[in-house]
C-alpha cells in the first residue's frame, strides 16, 4: 500500500461530495471550508456539473442543474480544487461523468493536475476504459477510483481492483444516490473483505449515508464513509441558514 493508501486507512476519512457552483461558486467554497476547518471532512469530492447525471438522485440532480445555470465548467472545478489545496492541503478528487471529461482528456487532466487534484471519480466509466486511459492518468499524476456494487461479480471485482490506484467506492445499495432508511453494513463488511483479497486498497462506503450513526457504522466495516445527498439536502432545505444546520 502506498502513502496515500496508508493515510486513508489510518485516517478513515469522512468524504463529502459537493457540487462545485451550488448554490454559487463562492458558497460551495464556503461549505467546503466549513466542513474541513471543523474537522468533519478529511477528503472532498469536487462535483463536476453535468446535464445527465444518471447515477444521481433528485437532490444532487437539482444541485447540478443550479451549477450549470451558474455557468460552472471544468475550469471552475479546477479553481475550486486549487483554492482548497492551498488553504488546507487535504486530498481532493474531482467527481464527474465521463462524457465532458472524455471530450478532451488531455485538457481535462491538465486542468486538474495544474490545480493539484489528487484523482478522479467517474461513476459511469467501466474497467475496460480505465485500462485504456491509465497511461494518461499516470502522465498527469491522477489516481482513479473504482466502483464496486453489491451485485458485482467476483471476476469483475478482481479486474476493477487491479486497475484502481485511488480507493474503492463501495456502493451501499442498488439505485441512484440519495439517503436510505437502512443499509446492510454486515453484508458490506463481507464485500470489503473480498475486495482486499485481491489488492490492499482503501475501501469507502457511499450511497445512502444520511447521518453520523451511518458514518460511524460505515467506518467500522470499511476505511471511510461518503456523504453527498445528505449535505446537499440540508443546503436546499435551509437556503439562508445552511452552514449552521
Amino acid at each position: 500500500m502506498d502513502n496515500f493508501g496508508k493515510w486513508f486507512v489510518n485516517t478513515k476519512p469522512t468524504i463529502v461530495y459537493l457540487t462545485v457552483g451550488f448554490p454559487s461558486f463562492e458558497e460551495s467554497l464556503e461549505v467546503a471550508r466549513f466542513l474541513i476547518s471543523n474537522g468533519f471532512a478529511q477528503l472532498i469530492e469536487a462535483g463536476i456539473p453535468f446535464s445527465d447525471p444518471i447515477a444521481d438522485g433528485e437532490v444532487i440532480q437539482l444541485s447540478t442543474q443550479k451549477a450549470i445555470e451558474n455557468g460552472i465548467t471544468l475550469k471552475d472545478v479546477g479553481k475550486f480544487v486549487g483554492i482548497l489545496k492551498k488553504e488546507f492541503g487535504i486530498p481532493i478528487f474531482a467527481m464527474g461523468y465521463y462524457n465532458p471529461i472524455f471530450s478532451d482528456l488531455e485538457r481535462s487532466f491538465s486542468i486538474l493536475r495544474d490545480n493539484e487534484c489528487d484523482g478522479l471519480i467517474i461513476p459511469d466509466i467501466n474497467v475496460e476504459e480505465i485500462r485504456r486511459i491509465k497511461p494518461l492518468l499516470r502522465k498527469y499524476g491522477l489516481r482513479i477510483v473504482g466502483f464496486v456494487a453489491p451485485n458485482t461479480s467476483e471476476d469483475r471485482i478482481r479486474r476493477i481492483v487491479r486497475h484502481t490506484n485511488g480507493f474503492i467506492y463501495l456502493v451501499s445499495s442498488y439505485g441512484t444516490t440519495g439517503v436510505r432508511d437502512s443499509i446492510d453494513f454486515s453484508y458490506l463488511r463481507d464485500i470489503v473483505v473480498r475486495i482486499k483479497r485481491y489488492k490492499d486498497l482503501p475501501v469507502a462506503i457511499g450511497f445512502g449515508i444520511r447521518n453520523i450513526e451511518m458514518v460511524e457504522r460505515a467506518k467500522e466495516v470499511s476505511d471511510g464513509a461518503i456523504l453527498g445527498s445528505a449535505i446537499i439536502r440540508l443546503i436546499l432545505s435551509n437556503p439562508g441558514n445552511y452552514v449552521r444546520k
